[in-house]
């Protein structure tokens, strides 16, 4: 299912316990220490330039380049000419060293620093960010609960019906309770829904990014769906996962109006840039008229892409939109890795503390389970109504119906508005005059 329009367009991270802190030109950044695997602590800023070196499988790659991102968990390295930074996990960083250092002022300050070993006697100073051994927030001292909760919310059906915004608030406040730091995985098998809907989902994920890593866990992924998995921290597919073919349709056809077809790209590509991914990427989800195409540097891993057909592999060609496979997607940077369980998915967070907190299954089951009993609902309503006489026993029972979709109004609008029930006004009024003719039938006025 693609992207529907429902509204005008126009109307159209991270286990350190905050966001982690993004590039800004001409910001000053507070330094910041991370804590490597070696024991080393490495200490910089937003801007630094950075040699790093780090291992992936049987590769050892390296690059050269400015920091974009620092986090616990990982950095985010943009090297001279790539569009995109590189994405490296702190545990697997083998070497960082600052060759030239952001001064406040947000000039350059020539710098051979390397990490350095930290200090026995500073270990217990070192903020949550730079410290394997956290010590508790307050939350997790109410809570009881040591490590990192992992908060899994399935979310599948169509967007704006059963996969929802709401769900997703209510996964947060879970997290919430436990105490910043969190890791909530949306577990995504949908083929899309509502424009509308998935940008309220956006701002429902943005809000939980303040304070948790949003992992996107691909199973089937396409249009608002794959919109979904994009407004994530970070993406991580199962074995035989897919995503991509953000297209958007008006009711049954799709949206040809160049000037709106523009503005969805705009705002995917806008989307790709807030999270450090490659704008080229944009046109070819929306559209299938143009190329792209990667090249992977072997020693490195630097993927560089390109709108044409530059690059060594194809992507998108006229005709065919973009999608990612789990090996496509793992090998060219779109994912971080594959994971078809949790203790698969912990591994390659690289969490040495977790347990799988919150009740994301149940709200999941639940939903359905409503969604059901709407539909037989409806089903049996209009049954009953087509039966129904003018007696009074009969105006009254109709009455009864009436009322009863008020209350799915408050618990499952989108579905009502999908499968055609009247408007809440509109209800209120055909009440009013039922009331009426009961009236009438008793003599009153």
């Amino acid at each position: 299912m693609r992207f529907v329009v429902t509204l005008m367009i126009a109307c159209l991270v991270i286990l350190a316990g905050h966001a982690p802190v993004q590039a800004q030109d001409g910001a000053a950044e507070a330094r910041q220490s991370v804590r490597l695997k070696t024991g080393h602590t490495w200490r910089g800023r937003i801007g630094d330039i950075v040699e790093v070196h780090w291992k992936r499988g049987a590769s050892r790659p390296s690059l050269t380049g400015r920091v974009e991102a620092i986090d616990r968990l990982y950095l985010k390295v943009l090297a001279e000419g790539a569009e995109a930074p590189q994405v490296i996990l702190v545990d697997y960083i083998t070497s960082l060293k600052t060759l030239e250092r952001r001064d406040v002022d947000g000039g350059a300050q020539a710098s051979d620093q390397d990490s350095t070993p930290e200090p026995k006697k500073e270990t217990a100073k070192q903020p949550a960010a730079a410290s394997e051994d956290q010590p508790k927030t307050e939350e997790q001292k109410k809570s009881g609960k040591d490590g990192t909760g992992i908060f899994i919310l399935p979310l599948s059906g169509t967007v704006g019906i059963e996969f929802r915004p709401e769900e997703i608030e209510k996964i947060t406040a879970q997290a919430d309770a436990r105490g910043d730091g969190q890791v909530i995985v949306l577990e995504i098998d949908s083929g899309g829904g509502l424009v509308a809907e998935g940008l309220i989902i956006k701002e429902a994920i943005d809000e939980a990014r303040k304070r948790h890593t949003l992992v996107a866990w691909i199973d089937h992924a396409i249009s608002g769906a794959s919109w979904t998995a994009l407004c994530c921290d970070l993406i991580i597919f199962k074995q035989h996962g897919h995503t991509g073919g953000i297209t958007i349709m008006r009711g049954n056809t799709m949206l040809t109006n160049p000037a709106e077809v523009e503005q969805w790209i705009k705002t995917i590509e806008d989307l790709l840039i807030e999270h450090n991914r490659p704008k080229h990427w944009g046109r070819p989800f929306v559209v299938h008229d143009t190329y792209l195409s990667a090249t992977k540097d072997p020693d490195t891993g630097q993927v560089n892409w390109y709108p044409d057909q530059s690059g060594e592999k194809m992507f998108s060609v006229p005709g065919k939109n973009l999608m990612f496979n789990a090996p496509e997607a793992e090998e060219y940077g779109f994912s971080y890795g594959t994971a078809n369980t949790p203790e698969q998915l912990a591994e390659i967070l690289q969490l040495k503390e977790w347990e799988l907190d919150g009740t994301g299954q149940e709200m999941h089951d639940e939903r359905y389970e409503l969604k059901e009993r709407f539909m037989a609902a409806m089903q049996k309503d209009q049954y009953k109504l087509s039966t129904l006489g003018n007696s009074v026993a009969d105006i009254n029972k109709r009455i009864k119906i009436f009322q009863s979709w008020l209350g799915w109004w408050r618990k499952v609008p989108n579905q009502c508005r999908m499968n055609g029930v009247p408007p809440k006004e509109q209800i209120k009024k055909m009440i009013d005059d039922q009331k009426y003719l009961l009236r009438r039938m008793s003599g009153g006025g």
